[in-house]
């Protein structure tokens, strides 16, 4: 089974494969154990391209305007709160709740609408302060002299895809290789088992 692509989610990015959802429905039905085998291995080649992009997230807020959440501000200075956001809806700055929203997940809708329902697996940003990390600039370098400043500063950290992007980009080559052999190796086990029922009807 080839691995199609990698589409462009909104904070994220997805892993797309031909003919997945197909296997995957026949698998389910009539080999549960394998579906569970291949799927654990999938995630599990995922799982460095989550680690290094948690690893990117920077310890502290990236710039001095976006001030820490009241959570990871009460964390380093106990006592009185300061206000957590940088203007009215602005998400704190928390590196930890950023980390934790960095998820490998499963399925999904393709970005491209010619190839709906082919997602097999996806790479999330599911914090409102993450996603505003990892893509912020990635359309225009801001609006006003407050909006051109804040895409600057942000730019010192590297450009828009500044998360799970960058920590693609680093691991695909190998991900995409074990990946599509992962997948490949299962449809042939699978394969034997179908034809073994076969055989036995």
């Amino acid at each position: 089974m080839a691995l199609r692509s990698v589409g462009s989610g909104k904070t994220g990015c997805q892993v797309e494969l031909l003919g997945y959802k197909s296997l995957e429905t026949a698998m389910k039905s009539m080999a549960p154990d394998l579906l569970d085998q291949m799927n654990a291995t999938i995630k599990a080649e995922l799982m460095p391209v989550q680690l290094l992009a948690q690893s990117f997230v920077p310890s502290a807020p990236p710039m001095s305007g976006w001030k820490a959440s009241p959570e990871a501000e009460k964390a380093v200075h106990p006592g009185p709160r300061r206000k957590a956001r940088g203007g009215k809806g602005w998400p704190g700055y928390d590196a930890g709740v950023i980390r934790k929203g960095i998820r490998v997940g499963k399925g999904g809708s393709s970005a491209r609408r010619a190839y709906v329902g082919q997602v097999a697996w996806r790479l999330d940003n599911k914090s409102a302060a993450g996603a505003i990390y990892e893509i912020a600039g990635r359309k225009s370098n801001g609006k006003g002299q407050a909006g051109r400043q804040f895409i600057q500063n942000l730019n010192r950290h590297g450009h828009a895809s500044r998360l799970i992007w960058r920590a693609w980009d680093a691991r695909k080559g190998t991900v995409m290789l074990r990946i599509e052999a992962t997948v490949d190796s299962f449809e042939a086990e699978f394969q034997k088992r179908v034809d073994g029922m076969d055989k036995a009807a």
